[in-house]
């Protein structure tokens, strides 16, 4: 970070942050910042994402990268309207950028 603000080396800044979610029937598509060549799934794939619906409950989520984007989705939530990633004081990163940054932990809900 101080090599990109302060010395002006041509780097990324940062790891994946999230930026929006778009709702698409069952689904909930993430866009991010910070990709470099793209997103990159952990050795054991896209984990702690979770998702809720009208009811505000949160429930375990399935994600993957499709075409840059993060496809989120659970069969508990028909239509969910949030989504959070590494909302836990445990949680192993599992989304990475092309870099190898980490994504930071994030919430939709205000």
């Amino acid at each position: 970070l101080a090599l990109a603000n302060e010395y002006g080396v041509n780097l990324l800044k940062s790891g994946p942050l999230f930026s929006t979610k778009t709702q698409y029937e069952n689904t909930l598509m993430l866009d991010f910042e910070y990709l470099g060549d793209g997103l990159v799934a952990g050795p054991m794939g896209l984990r702690n994402f979770e998702v809720a619906g009208e009811d505000g409950i949160w429930h375990e989520a399935e994600a993957r990268i499709i075409n840059g984007n993060v496809i989120v989705s659970s069969p508990s939530v028909p239509q969910p309207l949030d989504v959070r990633y590494g909302w836990k004081d445990y949680v192993e990163a599992s989304l990475f950028n092309s870099e190898g940054l980490p994504a930071s932990s994030f919430t939709s809900r205000d």
